[in-house]
């Protein structure tokens, strides 16, 4: 049967078929715009210039809750959004172990050599004072509640003399 029909005939009936198919399309679905075209009349869109057209919807008013048709999507119960620094699966001791890597236990080491310094060559409490006076811009730096008071538990466990309490707050000013 299909014998009876050339590569010439089948090639021009598929393609008067196509044709006649996107006409249809056009016709049923772009009537406003082929109207538009066959009067000469520009669209609304082609009227603006590209410059207005961006003004335009730069100036757009955001849409609050009460402007949209449904509002905004409730989150799942149980589900709550948190900024990525806050977010942490690890237990509480971890979080602690992790603090004791950066600047505090740093400064601390280097205080350790202070110490012995101070142990080697027999100082007394004012060369200490004198020698920790080099520590202040870093303590400043780090200062917050709870390194301040490991600094301070720190330096009455390892320093070989009475610090008095003016002494410790002397440090961070």
């Amino acid at each position: 049967m299909l014998q009876h029909i050339s590569w010439q005939q089948f090639l021009l009936a598929a393609t008067l078929l196509t044709f006649l198919w996107y006409i249809g399309v056009i016709l049923l679905l772009y009537r406003k715009e082929l109207k538009n075209f066959l009067t000469g009349k520009k669209s609304k869109t082609e009227e603006r210039k590209p410059e207005e057209s961006r003004k335009e919807t730069e100036s757009l008013p955001v849409q609050s809750e009460e402007d949209t048709l449904m509002g905004t999507p409730r989150l799942p119960e149980g589900l709550n959004l948190m900024e990525m620094d806050k977010l942490s699966f690890a237990p509480k001791k971890a979080q602690q172990k992790e603090k004791m890597l950066g600047a505090l236990p740093d400064l601390l080491e280097e205080m350790k050599q202070l110490f012995q310094i101070v142990k080697d060559e027999e100082g007394t409490k004012a060369d200490f004072l004198v020698l920790l006076d080099g520590f202040k811009p870093r303590l400043s730096e780090i200062r917050t509640e709870g390194n301040e008071q490991a600094i301070r538990e720190f330096l009455l466990e390892h320093i070989p003399f009475e610090l008095s309490k003016k002494e410790l707050d002397s440090l961070w000013v």
